[in-house]
């Protein structure tokens, strides 16, 4: 069960990136949350940091490699990633938000994950 939650919760951390990649590759190139400084870096942090806490559990690999491998993963699947989570909990209201939601969701997983490893 942690091994699942702990999948879910570097899911949910890539597909918070993706959404980011996907809202600035729109043809305006802007979504309103952008305008905010600390709003844009979430989602950069969620993709290349935090989701190499969950993976640290499920690999016995030291962190900064992880750190490394992460990288081609998040552009390589991280749009594979984003487009099965966001079909699932996409809200309608926006990118912004819906980084938010995949966020929280990765969050609780990882906090589930931990507590019953």
């Amino acid at each position: 069960m942690s091994t699942f939650c702990l999948i879910i919760s570097v899911m949910c951390f890539i597909s918070a990136f993706g959404v980011h990649i996907q809202c600035s590759n729109r043809v305006d190139g802007w979504c309103p949350y952008m305008a905010i400084p600390w709003m844009s870096a979430i989602p950069w942090i969620s993709g290349f940091v935090l989701a190499v806490i969950p993976e640290s559990f499920l690999f016995d690999i030291r962190w900064w490699w992880l750190f490394l491998i992460n990288i081609p993963v998040v552009y390589i699947i991280g749009p594979l990633f984003t487009s099965i989570v966001m079909r699932r909990i996409t809200s309608g209201k926006g990118a912004g938000f819906d980084v938010i939601i995949s966020m929280m969701i990765a969050l609780v997983a990882l906090i589930i994950g931990i507590l019953l490893k």
